[in-house]
């Protein structure tokens, strides 16, 4: 639940218009150092510890993944008081941080099941797309549902509890569905994207320009 949470808020606290200027900062920022550390903890453990490779990197992933309990909380509390939004520094370093998230758990996984199964290296392999277009497409799915639903004309107060309610219940279905279905990498990938595409689509109806939307 604390990950659901965390997730959520990084998704909501996202820019658009910063991401689609920055993209490539966001993927080279998330995708190397988790895999450049990967591979140092591997090669550290296995010469100096006498650790087989597979642990090594099961080691290694484990330790790279960016902590999102301590990055996304203070990013978003440095992008309220206005520190860094003009270049997009907070948005850039939630994306990176979730992305990081996702990808160290989908390879923990593929290294876990090397370790402690008997399939083969071709389907170990294909879990990696799968789980990334399982997460896309259900934080797209759930991101649309949030679109239109709570309908517009309700009280503030009802308004603002259906946003909430419907939010972390999309957040909750997909980290433990995603765990439920063996795709543990999908579920966050798709709490950031609802999150992300419920924070657009309500700036824009309720008109409140850059503000972030309260759903609490």
């Amino acid at each position: 639940m604390a990950a659901v949470i965390i997730l959520l808020r990084g998704g909501y606290g996202l820019n658009h218009t910063t991401l689609k200027f920055n993209w490539s900062v966001v993927v080279r920022l998330s995708l190397l150092p988790c895999l450049l550390e990967s591979v140092c903890w591997a090669i550290g453990a296995f010469f100096l510890l006498n650790m087989p490779w597979m642990w090594g990197f099961l080691t290694g992933f484990v330790i790279s993944a960016a902590s999102a309990a301590v990055v996304i909380p203070m990013m978003l509390t440095f992008q309220e008081q206005g520190l860094g939004r003009d270049k997009g520094i907070p948005t850039i370093c939630i994306a990176a941080t979730s992305i990081d998230n996702v990808l160290a758990m989908a390879c923990f996984g593929i290294i876990h099941s090397f370790v402690f199964s008997t399939g083969n290296l071709l389907h170990n392999l294909s879990s990696i797309p799968i789980q990334i277009v399982v997460g896309v497409a259900f934080g797209f799915f759930w991101g649309l549902v949030l679109c239109f639903f709570p309908r517009a004309g309700l009280r503030l107060g009802h308004l603002i509890g259906g946003r909430f309610c419907l939010l972390l219940s999309g957040g909750v279905i997909a980290i433990f569905g995603g765990k439920a279905l063996g795709y543990s990498g999908a579920g966050p990938l798709a709490c950031v994207i609802l999150a992300f595409i419920a924070n657009v689509s309500w700036r824009h109806s309720s008109g409140w320009g850059n503000l972030l939307q309260p759903v609490s």
